[in-house]
């Protein structure tokens, strides 16, 4: 000013680039194998020119993912004027496949009963990833000629009520199994056979004196 004095001052401005910017958003995690729960979408996108997005470059966008592990599915736009985003501003997502686990046979059992008496089980078999079990088919079999094997011994299906729960009452002495097998609506199959023993009740002795 007139009598000497001066003062200053710093103005930053952010300079924005005029590319338009790309952004991704979509599901996060899907089972291997299975249909996407949402589509990926790249409406987000904007350009800060104000101009309208015209055209979306996907890479690695699938409708089914079939090996487990992580994706990475990535974006790039051009907007109305024809300028594309700029390389160190293309849009990345990651997805995580997750296995398709199969269903869990598993079965409440005392493995050893004694012939003629009711033995109980509980079928408490499951899916790990909360998969719809289609078909539960319980069969016993018993090695009724005591090789060694149930390869030539008939399987019996056992009616299970609602809570997975039955009863046997098994009438031969000897090894038997009850088999599980599972399968669910997307495919996956599970069988086990489970063991258990009959034995004869032990005589009860009655000692008397005879004079």
């Amino acid at each position: 000013d007139p009598y000497g004095a001066s003062t200053t001052r710093n103005v930053c401005l952010n300079v924005v680039p005029p590319n338009p910017i790309p952004i991704i958003t979509g599901p996060t995690s899907v089972v291997e194998g299975r249909p996407l729960p949402s589509n990926f979408d790249g409406s987000n996108s904007f350009s800060p020119m104000g101009r309208t997005i015209s055209q979306y470059i996907w890479e690695n966008v699938k409708t089914v993912y079939t090996v487990p592990g992580t994706e990475y599915i990535t974006l790039e736009v051009i907007d109305s004027g024809g300028l594309r985003s700029l390389p160190e501003d293309k849009a990345s997502h990651a997805l995580t496949v997750k296995p398709d686990l199969p269903p869990i046979p598993v079965l409440d059992y005392v493995d050893i009963g004694i012939r003629n008496t009711a033995m109980h089980f509980s079928d408490i078999s499951y899916s790990p990833d909360g998969d719809q079990i289609i078909e539960h088919i319980v069969k016993l079999v018993c090695d009724a000629n005591n090789n060694g094997s149930f390869d030539d011994d008939t399987r019996k299906t056992i009616t299970v009520d609602g809570t997975g729960e039955f009863d046997i009452t098994p009438t031969v002495v000897g090894k038997c199994a009850i088999e599980i097998f599972l399968k669910e609506d997307w495919g996956k199959t599970a069988e086990k056979q489970f063991v258990f023993y009959v034995v004869n009740l032990e005589p009860e002795a009655d000692f008397s004196a005879i004079s």
